[in-house]
């Protein structure tokens, strides 16, 4: 955001490590302590039951710290997985094979890298019938038998909980400089948030009257990232997408704290009506201006207008727009993280039950690090679920939650004929936007709708499809812009060569960002928005 970046936080500590090893240090000596020692192990890591996030994490430690990562399980000496089943286990990796492995859990990076050294794995077995073969094949350690690992550490769920007071402090290197958001460290953390959201009422206003390229500039000065909080005119002169109407509006807010315009528009009736309308579920800005401009100024006044039977069809009277309205302040209350991998525990339990071996990842806020959501998305994959041939999983997970009273309406669903490959649109992807109740039986119940939104990727797309949902919009546009001056179009969809439409197929988070020639960037460093 504009000059939205704090000075990078402290470097965190130990009990902390895994989830910021992936990025860049300035403390050399932390660097040089956890440098090595996994050096020369071969390791395969096995994504089923791990967060796409987590994964990610693990990949980048283990190499960081010297590990080869192996494609398949038959190259490696260590297998790391969060199955604790054998039957689980042998859906994904032959069981044999496994037996002249070492199998652990993710926590033996963890604590390895802790303590500078490759743990014994007799602690860390991950399946019990394994324990004994995993000792024998142990990568060779020069410490001695390690005591058991601290339980805080160990993740054996999919959707791991990450409670709000753990959440580490991640070290980077600001790079305001940098003209596009996909090459800038963008934390949650904002020490010019004042001014961030005066001008964010101006984006809004802008993007409620359909002035696209004004609404653009504001958000790209509110991406831009600046590691402190302003206090001179002089600290913010070589940012770029600052123009003379920016910049003055800046100066503005340092002699009065505020924008004068933004406080204008914040009481201006047309903008509060727009905004207002536009919170609905289904209306966007063109269809709140219509609203408005039929004399429409309240929701009371929305809600006569759907309710007649003038109204029953067309634009003024879809099923979305009713339903939204009738649910608008539930579905306004925001989402607890804990709520979060609750609802994506529950689509992991219907997706085990319909399609076996599936894989998800709850992407947009939530990975980002928010800790709390609008709505909440979810990527889905099948290992045998290849090109176009989604076998209607989208529509046969949803029928399956809708049954379970999970599921209460379908708002929207988007089914492609096309293969992934083919992006005349923005994202080609089958979904399903619904809305969802937990049960009464489940511990975070409150009785409140939610926004879910489902998203199918065939297997080669995956982790294409966990990158486009991720966010934040303006990192997405910019890695949309980035793509194209390297000769490449990039959506959730996929990535394509433009000069002869050639896919390019990712393995993992980290190799999109290698095919898009840029440096990884963890997902809680992508918040290029408000």
């Amino acid at each position: 955001m504009p000059f939205k970046r704090p000075r990078p936080p402290p470097v965190p500590h130990a009990s902390n490590s895994s989830s910021t090893s992936t990025l860049l240090s300035t403390n050399h000596e932390h660097k040089r302590l956890r440098r090595g020692c996994l050096h020369g192990i071969k390791a395969y890591i096995l994504s089923a039951k791990i967060d796409g996030a987590e994964y990610e994490s693990l990949i980048g430690e283990a190499e960081e710290n010297g590990a080869e990562i192996c494609k398949t399980p038959a190259e490696a000496d260590i297998i790391v997985t969060a199955i604790g089943m054998k039957k689980r286990l042998e859906r994904h990796i032959d069981w044999n094979m496994a037996k002249g492995k070492a199998v652990v859990r993710p926590d033996w990076i963890r604590d390895s890298v802790k303590k500078s050294e490759a743990l014994p794995c007799g602690d860390y077995a991950a399946i019990s019938d394994l324990h004994d073969s995993s000792v024998e094949n142990c990568p060779k350690s020069s410490s001695s038998q390690s005591q058991p690992p601290d339980q805080a550490e160990a993740s054996t769920s999919q959707h791991q909980s990450t409670k709000e007071s753990t959440l580490p402090d991640l070290v980077y290197e600001p790079r305001y400089k940098s003209r596009f958001a996909c090459e800038r460290y963008s934390p949650l953390i904002c020490p010019n948030q004042d001014l961030v959201k005066e001008l964010h009422i101006i984006k809004l206003a802008r993007e409620m009257e359909s002035e696209e390229r004004s609404a653009l500039s504001y958000s790209r000065a509110i991406s831009v990232t600046f590691p402190e909080k302003i206090k001179s005119m002089s600290q913010i002169s070589d940012i770029p997408y600052l123009g003379d109407k920016l910049t003055g509006m800046i100066q503005e807010f340092l002699s009065k704290s505020t924008i004068s315009q933004a406080r204008q528009l914040s009481s201006d009736t047309r903008y509060q009506t727009l905004i207002s309308f536009t919170s609905v579920y289904g209306i966007g800005p063109h269809t709140a201006r219509h609203l408005y401009d039929l004399g429409l100024r309240t929701f009371d006044d929305l809600s006569r207008y759907l309710g007649s039977d003038d109204n029953a069809e067309g634009s003024g009277g879809s099923f979305a727009w009713r339903e939204g309205l009738r649910l608008r302040d539930e579905l306004s209350v925001k989402i607890p993280r804990a709520e979060v991998e609750e609802m994506g525990r529950l689509v992991d339990r219907a997706l085990q039950d319909i399609l076996p071996g599936s894989e998800s990842t709850i992407c947009g806020g939530y990975r980002r690090g928010k800790l709390e959501s609008n709505d909440v998305d979810i990527v889905f994959t099948h290992p045998q679920g290849q090109g176009n041939k989604a076998n209607n999983m989208v529509a046969r997970l949803v029928e399956r939650m809708r049954k379970d009273g999970l599921i209460t309406h379908t708002m929207r669903e988007s089914r492609s004929l096309r293969p992934a490959t083919n992006h005349d649109g923005w994202d080609t992807l089958d979904k399903s936007l619904t809305i969802f109740n937990l049960p009464k039986t489940s511990p975070y119940y409150k009785g409140i709708h939610r926004r879910l939104d489902l998203i199918y990727a065939p297997r080669e797309v995956y982790w294409t499809a966990v990158v486009g949902w991720t966010g934040s919009t303006m990192f997405e546009r910019d890695l949309r812009l980035w793509a194209k001056q390297k000769g490449l179009k990039f959506d959730s969809s996929g990535i394509t060569r433009r000069r002869d439409t050639k896919a390019l197929y990712a393995t993992s988070e980290r190799d999109v960002f290698k095919l898009l020639e840029l440096e990884w960037i963890e997902p809680r460093l992508r918040n290029a928005d408000l």
